[in-house]
């Protein structure tokens, strides 16, 4: 890891950096796509009905 984080982030970085890389690649791929939006997004239930 290139950054500090305190608290149990760091600590799960520092312990297992494989896991740490797949979270934040999760996270990178989730804000790139758009928005779920319509039904979609009220079957997964992420966000609230219209």
């Amino acid at each position: 890891m290139t950054k500090f984080m305190p608290g149990a982030a760091g600590e799960l970085a520092e312990e297992y950096p494989d896991v740490w890389k797949a979270y934040a690649a999760l996270g990178k791929a989730t804000a790139e796509c758009p928005p779920l939006t319509g039904i979609l997004g009220h079957d997964v239930r992420l966000i609230p009905p219209a």
